[in-house]
């Protein structure tokens, strides 16, 4: 499979998770926090993944350039799913 579909997998992947819990954030003040916490979580691993990348990297056997890639696009697809739960 080409990489470009790969990538482009993990942000129609990544925006639909971020439009999921913005819509759940949408249907209850209680939820909001829950959906803040996730969305820690996620960017916690993310700076953790930013850290080791060499690590993590050869531990999934993925090349560094595409990891690096998969990292942009998650973290790109959370910042999409935080607009859209701003907008709410």
């Amino acid at each position: 499979m080409s990489r470009i579909w790969i990538l482009f997998g993990w942000f129609f992947l990544g925006c639909s998770l971020s439009s999921f819990l913005a819509f759940l954030a949408s249907l209850h003040p209680y939820l909001k926090s829950w959906v803040i916490f996730l969305w820690t979580l996620f960017l916690i691993c993310q700076l953790l993944a930013w850290i080791t990348d060499d690590k993590l990297a050869s531990f999934f056997k993925i090349d560094l350039l595409d990891w690096w890639g998969i990292l942009l696009i998650s973290l790109v697809s959370a910042l999409v799913g935080l607009g859209l739960w701003l907008l709410i």
